[in-house]
């Protein structure tokens, strides 16, 4: 009767713990029912649950304990929303991010493949720019060899043409030279000759005077040979004096020789004429003494 009063005492706590276990048990299927329609996972990680001492059993405590455990799975439940909209608005930052970067690296490529055809064309045009400043250099410096060209044919002409005038200006010169000095040489001939002519009729007239006087002072020894002949080389100064009488050349006989210097002597001063060009014929006589006469030697 006790054994059996003791297991009625005890079958009550018992029951109150089973029905407290199936309680948490439905509502933890209810939770993991509830989460399992989300896009990911929880972990729950539940808190030990303190069993209830079969010997006392508290009412209060069980609601508690319950609502204490709503709480939990509440917070997680939050924190796992907080966790999965952190991990969401990531993965859209990286997405659009990568679409960011996407779009960058594409206008980066059509940035560069700009560059790439600015920079052929550049070089495109930098290679025309360069072949038309040859071909211009190329024109230009035939134009300047042709213009040299040009200017040193023309200089070539000029000096031709200089050379050519002071060639027929000489040349006209020498022959007006030429000319002048034939006309001055005819003209100095023509004086020479009068002059000349006049010169030496002075000069046959004093040397005939010259003659005349000597002879008319010879006193002409007699019975000499007329074949004999002496020569005489009279030297006169200016006026007609007879410097000195020598004899050339001997007749042989030394009384037709001793006259003769003794007549020119006698004679002296001879008659010589004024001007200075004749007397110069009569500053050295040459005479041919012989008896019938005497004449120039």
């Amino acid at each position: 009767m006790l054994m059996q009063q003791k297991t009625n005492t005890y079958q009550l706590p018992i029951l109150l713990a089973i029905t407290l276990h199936i309680l948490l048990l439905m509502i933890l299927l209810f939770d993991v029912n509830s989460e399992s329609t989300k896009p990911l996972a929880m972990n729950v990680t539940a808190k030990p649950v303190k069993i209830v001492q079969a010997t006392v059993v508290d009412q209060e405590q069980v609601a508690a304990e319950i609502n204490r455990i709503k709480q939990v799975r509440s917070q997680q439940r939050d924190n796992e929303l907080a966790r999965q909209n952190k991990l969401k608005s990531q993965a859209e930052a990286a997405k659009k991010l990568r679409i960011k970067e996407q779009k960058k690296l594409v206008a980066l490529t059509k940035q560069a493949e700009r560059a790439k055809q600015k920079q052929i064309q550049a070089q495109k045009t930098a290679v025309r720019k360069l072949a038309n400043l040859k071909k211009q250099q190329a024109e230009q410096a035939k134009r300047i060899a042709r213009i040299k060209k040009q200017e040193l044919k023309r200089l070539q002409t000029i000096a031709k043409r200089k050379k050519e005038d002071v060639v027929r200006k000489a040349k006209a010169m020498a022959e007006q030279k030429d000319r002048a000095e034939k006309a001055k040489k005819l003209a100095q001939a023509k004086t020479s000759a009068v002059r000349q002519s006049a010169v030496q009729s002075e000069i046959d007239k004093y040397k005939s005077l010259l003659i005349s006087a000597i002879s008319n002072r010879w006193i002409v020894p007699e019975g000499l040979n007329p074949s004999l002949m002496c020569q005489l080389s009279i030297r006169l100064a200016p006026g007609g004096t007879v410097l000195s009488v020598n004899i050339a050349k001997s007749s042989g006989n030394s009384v037709l020789d001793r006259s003769a210097v003794a007549a020119v002597y006698k004679a002296s001063p001879l008659p010589v004429p004024g001007d200075s060009d004749a007397f110069q014929q009569f500053r050295q006589v040459s005479l041919k003494v012989r008896p019938e006469k005497i004449v120039q030697g």
